[in-house]
């Protein structure tokens, strides 16, 4: 007993020592458990963290979990199913890092196409999540590049035919745009719909990977009426919003998107993504990605390979590449310099990850969403605001992380301490 306890905490103080050499690892989105938070900053320009691998390597896009509700700013998971009759079909390999864990505590699946869910060979499929206690799994699934890079079918039912009631999630000014959108398009082709939502968020809005601004109220009528400036998390956020707003069922996946290929590997990096899926009645999800195309590339500069893949830049960019010649999960890790150090934490997450996995993730790179469980778990109540938190608990550096947060898009380490003492008191 003594020996676990003295290999779990050596793991810890690895892996948190560790992360001073990782940059971030961020959609710019904060995935926790059933709350994906939506940033007013951001800063997701690392390309340098290998997150997956995938064999064969036409899947472009690993799907990790869906988030079917926006409410107060955020976007929540409430369920998620594939609502799928057929399971089955190619088979992949997949394998992830400890990274991969900590982002997510969900395993990626190449994207389903409509109508479709993945059949798990080693692990456990759960509404629409894969979960497996191994680094690695197969899976047969039929995959499908998102709209606009593949065509469907089902895209070519009315929009009047597949509306439902009206979500009115976001504020006036978005939900009077939705009603536009949707007296414009009501006897259209959905297809017509989302390629007018593509061309106009592509060619109105700017895509960066870097913003610092002011927290401006609801996120999508911050991002569409103000800032005007985003990332994937606000391009798929806005979609979908618009799209529930007037009437038509969709929700957010998050996922890996960001790769290149190397053999007969393709590998994802960060950071990671946001799409869209649209509920058509008798078809199923419809996977689409409003984002830029820049969105899912690998960095300046860009080469785009002849299978239609991103390949690492050959200078500028570092990236950790598997080798061509290993089997699909093995990564050939470069050992210099401060990575070594990176090496030394990735054993002591993967130690971590088989006893402790989501608390030592939350507590170490999102301390103040993991204090919210514990906080929302002793007192028996769920949603808590981090401000609601920090009033319940006495706790004020939390008003202070969040404000840095939304700033810059950071956790500050500042009330760990008595955030964890409150825990371990009660």
């Amino acid at each position: 007993m003594i020996k676990l306890v003295v290999a779990l905490l050596v793991s810890m103080t690895l892996a948190y020592l560790g992360t001073a050499f990782v940059k971030p690892v961020s959609s710019g989105a904060i995935a926790s458990g059933n709350v994906l938070e939506i940033p007013f900053s951001w800063d997701a320009r690392s390309h340098s963290t290998v997150l997956a691998v995938v064999s064969p390597p036409h899947a472009k896009y690993l799907r990790v979990a869906s988030f079917d509700k926006y409410q107060d700013g955020k976007w929540v998971r409430t369920g998620g199913s594939f609502d799928a009759l057929r399971q089955g079909g190619e088979e992949f390999t997949v394998a992830i890092t400890p990274f991969s864990v900590f982002l997510y505590p969900a395993f990626p699946v190449p994207q389903p196409a409509p109508g479709w869910a993945p059949s798990v060979v080693n692990g456990r499929l759960s509404g629409d999540t894969v979960t497996t206690s191994a680094m690695r799994l197969k899976v047969k699934v039929v995959y499908s590049d998102p709209y606009p890079y593949e065509e469907f079918p089902a895209l070519s039912v009315t929009v009047n035919s597949i509306l439902g009631e009206k979500a009115q999630w976001s504020t006036p000014r978005v939900i009077n745009l939705a009603n536009e959108l949707l007296e414009k398009f009501r006897y259209r082709p959905l297809r017509a719909l989302l390629n007018y939502l593509t061309n106009w968020l592509r060619g109105d809005y700017q895509y960066s990977l870097y913003y610092s601004g002011a927290p401006g109220g609801d996120p999508v009528d911050w991002f569409l009426f103000q800032s005007k400036v985003g990332m994937c998390v606000h391009f798929a956020s806005a979609a979908a919003v618009l799209l529930n707003d007037m009437g038509i069922k969709a929700r957010v996946v998050y996922g890996y998107a960001v790769s290149y290929i190397n053999g007969n590997v393709r590998t994802f990096v960060t950071p990671t993504h946001l799409w869209v899926e649209v509920w058509v009645p008798g078809y199923g999800w419809v996977p689409w990605d409003p984002s830029p195309p820049q969105a899912i590339e690998l960095g300046s500069p860009q080469v785009i390979a002849p299978t239609g893949g991103v390949q690492p830049p050959s200078q500028g960019t570092q990236v950790r590449t598997p080798l061509g010649s290993k089997g699909p999960g093995e990564v050939n890790w470069n050992l210099s310099g401060a990575f070594t150090n990176v090496l030394i934490a990735a054993g002591g997450l993967a130690v971590t990850y088989m006893t402790l996995r989501d608390f030592i993730a939350d507590w170490i790179f999102r301390w103040p969403v993991a204090f919210r469980k514990c906080v929302e778990r002793k007192i028996g109540k769920r949603g808590l605001t981090l401000r609601e938190v920090a009033e319940i608990t006495g706790i004020e550096e939390l008003k202070e992380a969040q404000l840095k947060y939304l700033r810059e898009g950071k956790w500050i380490r500042k009330g760990i301490w008595k955030a964890l003492k409150w825990c371990l008191r009660r």
